[in-house]
Formats: C-alpha cells, structure tokens, sequence
C-alpha cells in the first residue's frame, strides 16, 4: 500500500510520521492528519504544524521558490503580543474594560483607559507578553461593548476564600471574575483581569441596567457580602490592533516528498496562492 499519492487531497498524503512521539507531543503527527492544518496547537504547542500539496504553480510564487514540489510540511512559529493599540477609539466604553484577543491557542487581553465620552485613549496588555499567535491576520478582538464597569463592596461579608470566582448575570455574556479577601474572609475587591489560575476571565458585554445580579460568588459559602455591580453602559465603534514578538511570522517549509508535480488544489490557497 503506498505511502502516499500525487493528488492534493488528505488520503494521498503522507501516511508516515512527520512530528516524531515526545514529551511535547505526546504521540506522533502523521502527513494525513496533519493535511492542510492551520490550526494553532493542534499537534504541538505554540506551533502550527501542516502538511500540504504544493504543485509547480503554486511553487512558482514568490516566497516559495525553496519549496519542491509535491507534499511539504510547513511550521509556523507562534509568540506573544507585544503592542495592543485603537486604531479607532470608538465612544462610550467603560474605564478598564478588558479587550480579549483570539485566534491563536493562548488568548491575551487588553485593559482599556478611556477620556471623559467613553473613547479609548490607550490599551495595556494585562500580563506583559501574554498569549501565543502565529501571526496578526489571525488575530480577532471582542469588543467590551456594555461591559461591567466599576465594582463596589457595600458589605464584604465573612468567610469568603480569597481567589474565589464571581458570576455577574443579566448581560448578553456573563461576566466572570474573582475576589480578594482580607484575613477574616470579607470580600475587599472583584476582578475581572485574568489570572494564571483563571485565564478565561471576562468584564462581559451587553448589560442594559446599571447594576447586575450577582449570581454565585465561589464554592465557599461566605455569610452576609453585598456586591454592587455598576455596569458601563454603550461602547462602540473602537477597532484595534497588535503586534506580535517571540517566533509569530516566522515559517520553515520542508519538503517530504518531492515529485514534478501534484494534481488538484487543495484549500490551502491563503497559504500557498496561485498567483
């Protein structure tokens, strides 16, 4: 049974292994699973690791004139954002509102400083060098339009446990953060800024009321807190961007199987163009 064909397609690539069994891998990449795979981490954490077929056309193009062609593996290098800035500062977000970056397989976040009308004036990455991105036309941003704003403590309560996370209901995505405490458990701050115990944390979006309802606060049952959630209506418009450092842009091909040409094209154009 051969090992591989000439048409562009995933059951005529490679059958054998192309990442070898690690530590880091856990289990060997074969050529046909990894077919036209653009996917961060799917294989290898903080690398895009794809096999595809490259015919003569498609070599011919500026920028892949090393490739042979035929089946070629291709790693892209993945890092953190560097910068994360408005291109547009849009009206009416809340002070503080976290950005969250996407489209790579660690997400980073923003925190938002705006002026007096809502329009933001400057993002700062939370978490200096956060996230892992190939590169920045991957990169998608939700925005923290009628997110929840400021958070206030009318009654800390006790025996609260410190780290303990918060869900606030009532928007179109809940908000999710976590406590502080002091020594006796009373409740002295709510944070939605993610932490390395709870990356996923988010401010929300789509709240329509000034407050919100607090719908649990942790696993730990705590006695008498009252948490005042003022949320930040409007947020609009703000578009923004990123650059990345660490290994993102950077792409090593190297061919598996070199053959005088391949037939068929597979979905892999954004890649390897045609023209």
């Amino acid at each position: 049974m051969p090992l591989w064909g000439s048409v562009d397609a995933a059951n005529n690539a490679p059958k054998f292994a192309v990442t070898p069994s690690s530590k880091v891998t856990q289990a060997p990449v074969y050529g046909n699973t990894a077919y036209d795979n653009s996917t961060p981490g799917a294989f290898v954490a903080g690398q895009v690791v794809g096999v595809f077929g490259v015919d003569t056309t498609e070599m011919g193009v500026a920028g892949h004139k090393a490739i042979s062609p035929g089946w070629n593996e291709v790693r892209m290098g993945m890092g953190p954002v560097v910068t994360l800035s408005q291109n547009v500062g849009g009206s009416s977000y809340g002070n503080n509102a976290l950005v969250k970056v996407t489209g790579g397989d660690v997400n980073a976040y923003g925190v938002i400083t705006t002026n007096s009308t809502g329009g933001i004036t400057g993002v700062a990455i939370h978490n200096s060098r956060s996230g892992r991105f190939a590169n920045t036309g991957a990169l998608s941003f939700s925005s923290p339009a009628n997110a929840v704003g400021n958070v206030a403590i009318v009654a800390g309560g006790n025996n609260y446990a410190n780290g303990e996370l918060v869900t606030i209901s009532n928007g179109t995505i809940n908000a999710t953060g976590y406590i502080t405490t002091n020594a006796t458990g009373t409740i002295t701050g709510v944070s939605f800024a993610p932490n390395t115990t709870a990356p996923s944390l988010s401010a929300g979006a789509g709240f329509s009321a000034n407050t919100a309802a607090v719908v649990a606060i942790g696993t730990v049952a705590g006695t008498g807190a009252n948490v005042v959630v003022n949320v930040v209506k409007g947020g609009a418009s703000a578009t923004f961007a990123a650059t990345l450092g660490g290994r993102a842009g950077r792409v090593q091909y190297e061919p598996l199987v070199a053959m005088k040409t391949i037939s068929s094209d597979g979905s892999d154009d954004s890649l390897f163009p045609d023209s």
